[in-house]
């Protein structure tokens, strides 16, 4: 999907993500305040989005709570129940070895598709990477600029370290481009190889998890956000008594198309990364969900 919805402005100051530079001492001051506005827009736009799902779940409940109501009664006045409730919340519902082997970082699939009317391109290392979350921190990140190597993994629930809550979790890269001309723009990125896998489980009355996860690309202008392209990998949800997992790769995955229209007297950066989620409420039971992408970002490319 893509979009350019305009977003209050952020505030590069409040740190709530982590920058760090290709060459730290040579970068200019606009650069780096610019690479910093960029990775705080998305950080206001993820929370937007985050505040927007959490109204829309919490609209769910309030739907869904008076049908399980009489089957929370019967459970919470049955002894039997309640402290069979108790051991289930102190079991690991999910088992870390059937989900989260070790995902090969593998040579390229392929050379990447780059039209030969591309104007830029760009490969590690890249100008600088950053990442942030939301709610609960992952439980595994990285962003290498000097390899273009990006992991994530998220738990939330009754798994090892699983976080009690919600965790949405951004890792990426970005490169400040320089044109001699102005017009449309197309950039473009790539990773080759990607994989990803998750896992969710829910058992009880009122029980959900979810797990989600996917590869973006956004444009900024002087730091400010114009436009972006999403490609979601997965989403399962699930919910009462069941599970669903999966995972695939080694895949060669690119960002859908994007465009913008480039201005002279600015500056340009293109910012690419995976994110993924994890949530889970146990209801009158017990849940857990993990979402992990393992990948490498061998180029970027701007075509005019």
């Amino acid at each position: 999907m893509t979009g350019t919805t305009r977003y209050s402005e952020p505030d590069p100051a409040s740190k709530e993500f982590e920058i760090s530079f290709r060459d730290e001492d040579n970068v200019t001051q606009t650069d780096r305040q610019n690479a910093e506005r960029s990775v705080a827009a998305l950080v206001a736009r993820a929370k937007e989005a985050a505040e927007q799902d959490r109204a829309a779940e919490a609209g769910l409940v309030e739907l869904t709570d008076p049908l399980n109501a009489p089957f929370r009664k019967l459970i919470e006045e049955d002894p039997h129940a309640v402290k069979a409730l108790e051991k289930l919340r102190t079991c690991e519902l999910l088992k870390l070895s059937d989900t989260t082997d070790t995902l090969q970082h593998d040579e390229p699939l392929a050379t990447p598709d780059v039209s030969p009317r591309a104007e830029s391109g760009f490969a590690p290392p890249y100008d600088f990477d950053w990442n942030f979350h939301i709610d609960h921190p992952p439980v595994k990140k990285t962003h290498d600029r000097f390899t273009g190597t990006l992991q994530l993994e998220a738990r939330s629930g009754l798994v090892d370290e699983g976080a009690p809550g919600r965790v949405i979790a951004h890792a990426g890269c970005g490169v400040w481009m320089v044109f001699e001309n102005p017009g449309k723009k197309f950039p473009r990125a790539f990773l080759n190889p990607g994989s990803f896998a998750f896992h969710v489980k829910t058992v009880g009355v009122g029980s959900n998890a979810t797990s989600e996860g996917g590869f973006e690309l956004a444009v900024f202008e002087d730091g400010r956000f114009l436009t972006s392209a999403s490609r979601r990998l997965w989403r399962s949800r699930i919910s009462g008594f069941e599970e669903a997992q999966g995972r695939d790769g080694p895949l060669s995955i690119t960002t859908p198309n994007v465009e913008f229209n480039l201005r002279p007297g600015h500056g340009y950066s293109v910012n690419a990364f995976i994110w993924v989620v994890t949530d889970r409420s146990t209801g009158v039971g017990a849940a857990a969900a993990v979402s992990r992408i393992s990948a490498r970002m061998p180029r970027m490319s701007v075509i005019s």
